[in-house]
């Protein structure tokens, strides 16, 4: 009875070593690299559409367009934005330029 459990413990220690049947390639593949764009915008950003704080690790809905991601608090939200993009960027470009000139009057 002893010799069962030493080999039942002894199979399970060399499944849980050798990867319980992957595949080598499996094992042994690297994760797939995130797109920079989304490693340079975790934390908390603004929806483009509405301005709402988006948490760029919590949220799901995001489109990439022009080669950057752009995230949104809700699927109305990205639904605007792939209607007009760029009717968008020109209101987040026009908001970044108007808190810019807002920092330099308080400094």
């Amino acid at each position: 009875m002893k010799k069962f459990f030493v080999l039942v413990i002894v199979i399970l220690a060399v499944a849980l070593v050798f990867g319980c049947g992957k595949k080598k390639e499996e094992a042994a593949k690297p994760e797939q690299a995130q797109p920079a764009q989304v490693e340079e915008t975790t934390g908390q950003i603004t929806c483009v559409v509405c301005g709402m704080a988006v948490d760029t690790t919590q949220v799901k809905i995001m489109m990439d367009y022009e080669g950057k991601t752009y995230y949104f608090c809700s699927e109305e939200d990205k639904a605007k934005f792939e209607a007009d993009p760029d009717e968008y960027l020109k209101k987040e470009e026009e908001g970044a330029e108007e808190a810019k000139e807002k920092e330099g009057e308080m400094h």
